[in-house]
């Protein structure tokens, strides 16, 4: 779950609670600094995770250390726009 924090929420489906939060504060690269507006898993690794916002960052998580494995500057996301080719990604 994404939305107007600098969060990402993973929830337990069958427990119904909360799993995991990625903040990525005090992490470098440092995690979202404004409203987060998508998520995508990779189709290769479930562990990996795509984040993008108005913060103007891409940040591709690793859930199993539930930290930010790398960020990238540029891209102002305000919508479901994001997609991953995967034989790139990790």
């Amino acid at each position: 779950v994404s939305g107007s924090e600098p969060k990402i929420k993973i929830y337990d489906e069958e427990k119904r609670m909360l799993d995991i939060e990625l903040t990525g504060e005090g992490m470098m690269p440092p995690g979202h600094r404004s409203r987060v507006y998508c998520v995508k898993y990779t189709k290769e690794n479930p562990n990996i995770l795509l984040s993008g916002g108005w913060d103007m960052r891409v940040i591709i998580w690793d859930l199993r250390e539930a930290r930010p494995e790398r960020g990238y500057l540029g891209p102002m996301i305000c919508g479901d726009g994001i997609d991953v080719c995967d034989n790139i990604i990790l």
